[in-house]
């Protein structure tokens, strides 16, 4: 089966129509962050062949339609119908099965609109498969849709092929049980046939054996020591089956116990990765409140440094340089009249205290009028002349001069008020860099506030996911810590009455076997038809020839197994350079435990989560890939929802390029390669470097690289699913 193209029609995340991704074989990665439907495309998948999603709450169970309703159509769709609408989600994936065998499955889901918030949604999904004809598809019918569809992908490859995130992986190959790796060669193998062939032997072995002791038992003369023989058989059979039983239950409950301890393990590693990432929310809030502060701080301070450092005047330069000339003007005013004043006054005083008063008396300045002669200086004074006049001005009374005019002086006032003018200019002549540096500074912090807030969306949303894959319950570390001791004590415990029941079991083997041999040594001196004891003889031979071949078709499975999981991981984690040992097939009791064991054969423990997952990806990829026979990795394409979120760069890149080799088409779902784009919030852009060395490894291998991105239109959220509509672009690399 190849997937040729899938279309999803208001189908959960996305809204509208035109939801596509064309398929090619090779490799097609899908490429979405958290939040921006990645999950959802997987789920398409499962939808169209089985009617259900996973239960993002309790994965990897999951919700079936009848369960779901309405919820499985886009919120924006529901949201813009119109009363009595009739709204539908759709899935349509076009898929081919060999030359002129193209099908569509389709399901399909009916919601009527009642009232604003009402809807009815049917019961019941609709599946349609559709036959290409020549130029059209024809819908088939019902029993011939079901038929075709399990004959695409069958039941028992779709697990091992159809996968998401790390509780999928573990979901489909449990290290812990011993059971899970001979479930899982006995589903993929003929081997069941030895089980049937087996069972068949052991039943011509019973049905000889009961013929064999009538036979005995008409002999009188062995009557009682046969008896006591098969006395003894039954006793010990019923012990040995008795033993076998609780073996069985012992062994569950180890199984139990171990997957107890590697659960406990797995949520202990996933509480403190969710308690890391807590810290790392933690600081990244404590930042953004940091970064909140400043920021309200600096609006704040915005408006009171518009007084404090006088950015309210700025462009008022002109006004304190008319200031100033006007300043200047008024002291060269106040300086003029001062000295006219001055002058006055001196002019005055001079007039005045020319010669004293009375001196010379009043007759002498007569005689000196009528004389025409001034006595004083004794020079002539002609009548009308000027020494005449200043002589007569003498007998005029002096007048009182006028003290200098002191008008009011504002020159300190003025003074002081150009003096803060001229301050302030030194102030606001700055503020045109300091508004720019401050705008500046309110907008890095708004860039910081968006980059933290971005950040710890994204750390919520990896708690988020961690949660959800690990299906945490125990929250804390200690209460996890006595689970695991106990749970190790368990299976010492188990183990311990395990290896006595298999020591008991092996005793009560050995005695029948001796009462097998006995009996037959008894026959000998019994009269009865040969044939009966060489017909027991070989079908008992034959039934251990039966198990003894099981064993070896088994173990020889369990090689080819341990030998494919091995190359991929080896192809795998070698790129990185660091430690990851071999994966080895040990057998536990009647089965096979996976373990890694370095270069000197100890097994290693304490893996971390990458080295886990990657061996768990090996065998499940060996699992498809070993039975080379049955051809299941190009028969069937791989979906994996997030494989590689444990893994780092090189890991991951490795990883990719072993699925482009070993499977014919591949479909692989991940958050990885890309980059938060600097120039939108919210948005992420492809990191086409990385991609190109994809690209690269894939073309290496002979196959093609096929990549979609999943975006969400800016101004939308995840949070607001009404406004919700995720968009498929198609990427050239």
């Amino acid at each position: 089966m190849r997937v040729l193209n899938i279309t999803m029609s208001n189908f959960l995340c996305y809204y509208g129509e035109n939801n596509r991704i064309v398929f090619t074989d090779g490799l097609n990665l899908i490429l979405g962050a958290n939040g921006y439907g990645k999950s959802k495309l997987y789920d398409a998948f499962q939808w169209v062949f089985n009617d259900y999603i996973t239960n993002e709450a309790l994965a990897p169970a999951v919700r079936y339609t009848s369960e779901l309703g309405k919820a499985l159509i886009n919120e924006r769709a529901l949201a813009e119908a119109e009363k009595d609408a009739k709204i539908s989600c759709e899935v349509c994936i076009e898929v081919s099965r060999g030359a002129g065998n193209t099908f569509q499955l389709i399901r399909r889901l009916y919601v009527v609109k009642s009232n604003e918030n009402e809807f009815k949604a049917a019961t019941t999904s609709q599946f349609i498969v559709r036959k290409k004809d020549v130029l059209e598809f024809k819908p088939l019918s019902e029993a011939d849709a079901k038929l075709e569809r399990d004959r695409l992908i069958p039941a028992e490859v779709m697990p091992y092929l159809w996968f998401q995130g790390e509780r999928g992986v573990s979901n489909i190959i449990d290290t812990s049980r011993r059971e899970s790796l001979k479930q899982i060669v006995n589903r993929m193998s003929d081997t069941q046939k030895w089980d049937d062939f087996i069972d068949i032997t052991k039943q011509a072995y019973s049905i000889a054996d009961k013929e064999f002791n009538q036979a005995l038992n008409s002999d009188s003369t062995q009557r009682l020591k046969a008896k006591e023989y098969q006395e003894q058989q039954t006793a010990a059979q019923q012990n040995l089956e008795a033993v076998e039983t609780e073996l069985t239950e012992v062994e569950k409950n180890l199984d139990m116990a171990a997957q107890k301890h590697e659960n406990i393990a797995g949520q202990l590693a996933a509480a403190q990765k969710i308690n890391d990432l807590k810290k790392d929310r933690d600081v990244l809030g404590a930042s953004l409140r940091i970064a909140t502060t400043r920021y309200e701080n600096l609006k704040l301070g915005f408006a009171k440094r518009l007084f404090t450092d006088s950015w309210l005047l700025t462009g008022t330069d002109d006004l304190v340089d008319q200031f100033e000339q006007k300043y200047n003007d008024y002291e060269t005013i106040v300086r003029d009249r001062k000295v006219a004043a001055q002058v006055a006054y001196n002019e005055a005083e001079r007039e005045q205290t020319r010669l004293p008063e009375g001196v010379p008396d009043r007759n002498t300045v007569q005689l000196m009028l009528h004389d025409e002669h001034c006595q004083v200086c004794d020079r002539p004074a002609p009548k009308g002349s000027e020494p005449f006049l200043a002589i007569e001005k003498l007998l005029e009374k002096p007048k009182p001069i006028k003290p200098l005019e002191t008008t009011p002086n504002i020159a300190k006032e003025l003074r002081e008020l150009y003096r803060a003018g001229m301050n302030m200019q030194g102030k606001y002549s700055k503020a045109p860099e300091q508004i720019r540096a401050t705008y500046l500074e309110q907008f890095s912090l708004e860039g910081e506030m968006r980059d933290l807030e971005d950040q710890i969306k994204s750390v919520e949303e990896a708690i988020s996911t961690e949660v959800i894959n690990s299906g945490l319950e125990e929250k804390d570390a200690a209460g996890m810590l006595k689970s695991i001791r106990s749970a190790n004590d368990d299976t010492h415990t188990f183990s311990a009455q395990a290896e006595k029941l298999r020591t008991a079991r092996e005793k009560y083997t050995t005695q029948l076997n001796d009462i097998k041999n006995g009996l037959t040594k008894l026959s000998v001196d019994v009269k009865m038809d040969p044939k009966l004891a060489q017909k027991r003889k070989m079908l008992d031979d034959l039934r251990e020839l039966a198990i003894r071949m099981k064993s070896t078709q088994y173990k020889k499975l369990i090689h080819q197994l341990e030998e494919t999981a091995n190359q991929h991981f080896k192809e795998m984690n070698e790129p990185t350079g660091a430690f990851y040992g071999t994966i080895k097939f040990v057998p536990d009791g009647d089965g096979y435990m996976p373990q890694i064991h370095d270069d000197a054969g100890r097994r290693v423990d304490n893996l971390n989560t990458s080295q886990t997952s990657s061996s768990k990806l090996a065998i499940i990829m060996a699992i498809v890939t070993a039975n080379q026979t049955r051809g299941l990795a190009d028969q069937y394409p791989l979906i994996a929802d997030a494989p590689i979120s444990d893994f780092d760069a090189v890991k991951a890149r490795a990883f990719l390029a072993q699925t482009a080799r070993a499977f014919g088409q591949s479909i692989v779902i991940v958050k990885d390669f890309l980059d938060a784009d600097p120039t939108q919030t919210g948005q992420y852009q492809a990191d086409t470097v990385r991609l190109a060395q994809i690209k690269q490894d894939v073309e290496a291998a002979g196959k093609t690289l096929n990549i979609y991105q999943l975006t969400i239109p800016a101004g939308q959220t995840a949070q607001n699913r009404k406004n919700l509509s995720v968009q498929i672009t198609p990427l050239a690399i």
